[in-house]
């Protein structure tokens, strides 16, 4: 039974890691593109700061991209089979593409607009490639750390 307690705490240990520095890159990617392109990425509303506006829409982001981080280890674990880097890179790519795309399609309770699905695909390999980076140096951060 306390060894099952000590599973849950690093479970829960691992699903913080993963949120707060996917949270931080996804605000850093659509902050850039918004001081660099403030017609094409759309932050806050009449009602919604852009601060608030980047913060809502990226913590709900980056909440979807820990889901599937713990699903997809689910998945590997019950196949007895480890993800390789180029499927972990597909697999955030098509999240955060599609997590944008919806996202943006709700901008006046998200505070997240976007001209196109273009841009929505430069932003979804930005994250995917800074995502992938950050999330390697946080893995070999916590197993040195273990």
């Amino acid at each position: 039974m306390a060894d099952r307690k000590i599973e849950t705490r690093d479970s829960e240990m691992v699903l913080s890691m993963t949120f707060l520095p996917l949270l931080v890159v996804n605000i850093l990617v659509v902050f850039v593109a918004n001081a660099f392109f403030p017609e094409v990425v759309v932050l806050g509303t009449r009602s919604i700061s852009p601060t608030l506006g980047i913060f809502l829409s990226m913590a709900v982001l980056a909440m979807v991209n820990t889901l599937v981080v713990s699903v997809v280890r689910g998945y590997e674990q019950s196949r007895n089979r480890m993800f390789s880097s180029t499927e972990w890179m597909v697999v955030s790519f098509v999240v955060s593409f599609l997590g944008i795309w919806m996202i943006a399609r709700v901008p006046e309770k998200l505070g997240l607009g976007v001209a196109s699905w273009t841009v929505v695909l430069v932003l979804a390999l930005a994250m995917d490639f800074l995502q992938g980076m950050v999330m390697m140096q946080t893995e070999k951060w916590r197993k040195k750390s273990s």
